[in-house]
């Protein structure tokens, strides 16, 4: 599973508006390695990546070219304040699989939740046609 080269130089100059060198200080990550995954690509993405993405509601689809949505929230960009937040919030980035997890299981619910609404309005819709039909 390989990512979307581009778009991890995107993510680091238009998002997180670093330098590799800042961004290789806050994730501790030598600066050379940033420029070889900007350059190179890797099989798989640097869990220090997918932190920073999951902090600040970047889509990993759209890290991996699957999605042109950037932000997993509000599906749009944030403003300047937003910026400056997303920035500091890279520099508290951990190294725990755990907030990855929650953020996912909470993706999971939500999508239980309008299965749930769905299969509500299906039933709905059934017995309405049953009602026509008679």
């Amino acid at each position: 599973m390989n990512f979307d080269k581009e778009r991890l130089k995107e993510l680091r100059e238009k998002h997180l508006k670093m330098t590799q060198k800042q961004l290789g200080e806050t994730i501790n990550m030598e600066q050379s390695n940033i420029s070889r995954l900007e350059k190179e690509g890797a099989k798989n993405i640097p869990k220090r990546y997918i932190e920073i993405l999951h902090k600040n509601n970047i889509s990993l689809d759209w890290l991996m070219g699957w999605s042109d949505i950037i932000y997993i929230s509000d599906k749009k960009k944030p403003s300047e304040a937003d910026t400056q937040s997303i920035k500091e919030n890279v520099k508290t980035v951990g190294c725990d699989n755990c907030q990855e997890f929650e953020r996912q299981k909470h993706q999971i619910e939500k999508m239980a939740k309008q299965i749930k609404e769905l299969e509500k309005d299906r039933t709905e819709l059934m017995r309405l046609l049953n009602r026509i039909s008679e």
